[in-house]
């Protein structure tokens, strides 16, 4: 739930098998007397879950990633639903709190306890406490419900006002709950309900650590040292604490510990200064070793006993987003991650939610952690329309170099700005801050996805100044000014500053962007002409490959897509169409197929030919807009590409579907991804430049070697050193007057890497393609993850 890892508390875990009853809202009453004899289901549940998944099990629901079967699902909104469990409570000192968490509850929910009320829940995105010590029997079973309302019915008996604006659904914009689960083009709309995350009883020693938070206020590299500054809280219950100390030790990877300060202690809560000699600093993945710390502080009484003791990971390193508010000929500006005194070209992509149903996240965490890992990505940016995501996320973050620039949970909408929503918006950053600012990887705070460029998606709010809204700017900031000073901020992705408000809101004057635009050709001038220093958003579609299409669409639905101009009903649902019958995403389906047109010609009239064909579609445009950013670095500071992974069996930009299968575009992607990689520019007076880019520290001597597959001859072949963190011409080639494949290879010493590049005019023939794939055994690189 927090940072505090306080080794005296206990859990005892309610996880497991619950009751679940439930009906339509008006005819079943809110009343826990009451519900019993009206519910029209009577099921069983497991926690954490979601009733979709019950309802399934039940038998009440056909499974629900075939096909149209997530509109099942339509037909529950409007339910109330009773989540029931009994559980005898533990034995518990006089002095201990015991306390009932919940770690996720979705979304408006009335917990009781032995019929009592404990309290009401309105966020589906943090934990919810109570303290239930006098409450429970004990020796007996204690009843625990928890009703939860249709968050759909609640969020319509709201009067919403003109100034507010929801790309989709208004009545999303006061529930905090996350937004793509009334739909999005990402996932299907599973409006749902349920206990999400676990839940258990905790108890709580009188003597506890309330806060702890380490920062790294600077590093010396030369010397191996750095100055950090540690915050501490803790509760006792006696006034005087005379005679009790605080110890403070680190302990690194290997478990040696360093004893630094033992302190007697005058007040419960302080600051104090370590300063660390002969120290390893904490990378990002490909700079160094991702070094981490347990630093533990123990609470002595005055018999020197440990009374409390905490335990927390740390990263020594300095972190920081250098950015201008503008971009302009006359004002270049610059928007670019310092990590430990160096700049650090952003190599990354979005992190979607795990799953549309956020019961099931755990089991996709470590598949995810893998792939990311695998194309050597530096950065994860998780998107604004989900949930934060659980402690183990960012704990493999750390050990794994990864950097997270972490949206706060708004999306696409133009907020309520009044006091009881903006309380509700404090609360829930408090909340996350605490519970996630000790983390080494965490690199940037951004306030939203898209909230900024949303004013000027409706007539009326792109007269507004997204400079007045009030979360992003006000309430978010003064959070974190309070409890995360050091981090970086960024009010809105993309960001729409004063001065770019005063100046016309030009999104070519906004130094960090997302390339969506009309998705045509990817080497079109909307991609190339684009002056943004850093993309956090930039993605082409492909579709799954055929095993995973025959998981999700039905046999008689399979092919073709589209007949007599209307595009199959199954293919729309994996489009993805929130309601049946609703034609507002056809164009993805024929978008995508018209990006095959681009490239081939033509668009194949099989299935497996058009599943390759836009496989490679997307494969060269991924490999296309990375290599661009890489190439321009460092007047391009980095590239955070949509997306790495489906959270529904849907067809999408993904690189690697839902059932854990990677697309074409996985292997282009770890190619060019490299931490030393050779790639080939856009032709100049006749020529290609061949470029060469080194993201590690260290100068780096290669030898490249430029071939066609076509001619079969080298065309170019040269060593050179690459300056460390820079990047080197290597030499030309000439440009090809037929469809070829130039290769790439370079060798030195510790450093080796293959590439290519798709060269001659337009369009390329499919089975030539295919051919030059197998040549270069591209298809063989793509590894196997458990599937799902």
């Amino acid at each position: 739930m927090t940072s505090v890892s306080d080794t005296r508390q206990n859990r005892i875990s309610l996880d497991g098998a619950w009751e679940l009853v439930g009906g339509p809202h008006q005819d079943v009453s809110p009343q826990v007397a009451a519900f019993e004899h009206q519910a029209e289901i009577r099921i069983a549940a497991r926690v954490p879950g979601n009733v979709e998944d019950d309802l399934v099990t039940a038998g009440l629901l056909k499974p629900l990633e075939m096909g149209e079967a997530a509109y099942q699902t339509l037909d529950y909104e409007g339910h109330r639903w009773f989540f029931r469990k009994s559980f005898e409570a533990p034995l518990i000192d006089q002095s201990e709190q015991l306390r009932l968490v919940f770690e996720g509850i979705d979304t408006l929910a009335e917990v009781f306890l032995n019929g009592q009320s404990l309290g009401e829940t309105r966020n589906m995105l943090i934990p919810h406490s109570f303290e239930i010590g006098n409450k429970v029997r004990r020796g007996e079973a204690n009843e625990l419900i928890v009703r939860i309302d249709p968050v759909v019915v609640a969020g319509r008996e709201r009067e919403p006002e003109p100034c507010e604006f929801v790309n989709g659904f208004t009545e999303r914009a006061a529930i905090r709950k996350a937004a793509h689960m009334y739909g999005w083009d990402i996932l299907p709309r599973m409006v749902s309900a349920g206990l999400w995350r676990p839940v258990y009883l905790q108890t709580v020693p009188a003597v506890h650590w309330r806060q702890v938070f380490a920062q790294t206020l600077s590093i010396d590299r030369a010397q191996r040292s750095a100055e950090v500054a540690v915050f501490w809280d803790f509760v006792v219950p006696q006034v005087s604490l005379k005679g009790w100390q605080l110890a403070i030790s680190l302990d690194d990877s290997q478990g040696i510990r360093r004893d630094l300060k033992k302190d007697r202690l005058f007040a419960c809560s302080g600051h104090l200064m370590l300063s660390l000699e002969d120290i390893a600093f904490w990378w990002p993945k490909g700079l160094g070793e991702p070094a981490l710390y347990t630093l533990r502080l123990e609470l002595l009484d005055p018999a020197g006993n440990i009374a409390a003791e905490h335990l927390q990971k740390i990263g020594l390193r300095t972190l920081e987003l250098v950015k201008s508010e503008i971009t302009t000929e006359a004002e270049p500006g610059e928007f670019v991650f310092v990590v430990n005194g160096e700049k650090v070209f952003i190599k990354g992509t979005n992190h979607v939610p795990l799953d549309a149903l956020h019961g099931r996240d755990d089991r996709h965490l470590e598949a995810l952690m893998a792939m990311t890992a695998d194309l050597n990505c530096n950065m994860l940016r998780i998107w604004g329309g989900g949930v934060y995501e659980t402690d183990t996320f960012y704990d493999r973050c750390d050990e794994l170099g990864i950097m997270v620039w972490h949206d706060f949970m708004f999306g696409c909408a133009l907020y309520p700005q009044t006091a009881d929503f903006l309380e509700q918006t404090r609360e829930e950053a408090e909340i996350i801050v605490k519970r996630l600012r000790h983390h080494a990887c965490m690199a940037l705070w951004s306030g939203n996805n898209e909230n900024d460029v949303a004013h000027d998606w409706f007539p009326l709010h792109s007269k507004l100044n997204p400079n007045d809204d009030r979360i992003s700017r006000e309430i978010l900031p003064e959070v974190l000014r309070r409890l995360d000073p050091l981090r970086s901020y960024l009010p809105s992705s993309p960001y729409v500053s004063q001065k770019v408000f005063e100046r016309g809101k030009k999104t070519s004057e906004i130094p960090e962007d997302h390339l969506w635009g009309p998705r045509d050709d990817f080497k079109g001038p909307f991609y190339t002409n684009s002056p943004a220093h850093f993309v956090s958003e930039i993605g082409y579609h492909g579709a799954p490959c055929l095993e995973s299409l025959q998981q999700m669409i039905e046999p008689d639905h399979l092919w073709p897509f589209e007949q007599d101009g209307k595009i199959d009903p199954q293919w729309r649902a994996k489009a993805i169409a929130s309601f049946p019958d609703e034609s507002l995403h056809d164009g993805r389906i024929r978008l995508m197929a018209n990006q095959v047109a681009i490239l081939f010609d033509a668009i194949p009239d099989q299935l497996e030919s058009f599943i390759r064909a836009s496989q490679i579609s997307q494969a060269e445009a991924m490999k296309y807009f990375i290599e661009r950013f890489r190439m321009g670095k460092w007047r391009r500071t980095g590239i955070l590409w949509w997306n790495i992974r489906d959270g529904w069996p849907l067809i999408s930009d993904a690189v690697v579907d839902y059932y854990n299968r990677p697309k074409l575009a996985y292997a282009f992607i770890k190619r060019v991804q490299q931490d030393v990689c050779v790639m080939v520019a856009e032709p100049e007076n006749g020529r290609h430049p061949i470029m060469a880019v080194n993201d590690t520290l260290n100068d780096v001597s290669i030898e490249v070697v430029v071939s066609s597959l076509e001619q079969s001859v080298p065309l170019l072949r040269h060593t050179l050193t690459v300056p460390a963190n820079g990047r080197a011409e290597v030499g030309d080639v000439p440009v090809s007057s037929g469809a070829d494949l130039y290769q790439l290879t370079w060798q030195g010493a510790g450093s080796s890497g293959r590439n290519h590049y798709l060269a001659g005019p337009r369009p390329f023939d499919l089975e030539q393609y295919t051919q030059w794939v197998a040549q270069l055994g591209l298809e063989t690189e793509i590894p196997a993850f458990t599937t799902v």
